[in-house]
């Protein structure tokens, strides 16, 4: 079966009129590769990879602790840190003074008892109950890839988050 390419008919007016069918016929190619392109970053948003969804959230969980956070997220939105242990007793938290640098703090919810500067790291220190939650909201200012650590209790978990403009 012999298949032939689907093109316009070029038509002669009478009239003197340039038609350019060639240029035409590339122009909805690319439009068409432009339509893909739409689809693709669409589904891509939905899926999560700019924040807020499946392909961003990523949880790290050890012992009675974890922590929940966006791999991706943008420059300037309002982002979630969730800790969450099983300790009755007090929650120490320290974050490097490098990546908080990287945001600004907008909310810790609870409340710390504490939080003072300690050899390069900031340390919170929360009343532990039988289960505990604690939220950082977070803005981040700087677009680009932040690596950085939490360090709850003795446990070290590292962070890595991908900031797009």
């Amino acid at each position: 079966m012999n298949r032939k390419k689907v093109t316009v008919e070029e038509v002669r007016p009478d009239l003197d009129i340039d038609e350019h069918i060639q240029m035409q016929e590339r122009g909805w190619n690319y439009q068409r590769v432009g339509l893909y392109c739409i689809l693709i970053f669409v589904v891509t948003a939905a899926a999560g990879l700019y924040g807020n969804g499946l392909a961003s959230k990523k949880t790290l969980s050890e012992g009675g602790t974890s922590i929940e956070f966006e791999q991706f997220f943008r420059h300037e939105a309002k982002m979630q840190l969730k800790i969450s242990t099983n300790s009755d007793k007090k929650v120490s938290l320290s974050f490097p003074a490098e990546y908080l640098s990287h945001f600004e703090i907008e909310a810790i919810v609870p409340d710390p008892a504490e939080s003072f500067f300690e050899g390069g790291d900031v340390r919170y220190i929360f009343p532990g109950d039988d289960s505990t939650t604690i939220t950082f909201y977070l803005v981040p200012q700087d677009v680009g890839n932040v690596k950085g650590a939490v360090k709850v209790d003795e446990h070290v978990y590292t962070i890595n988050h991908l900031i797009f403009p």
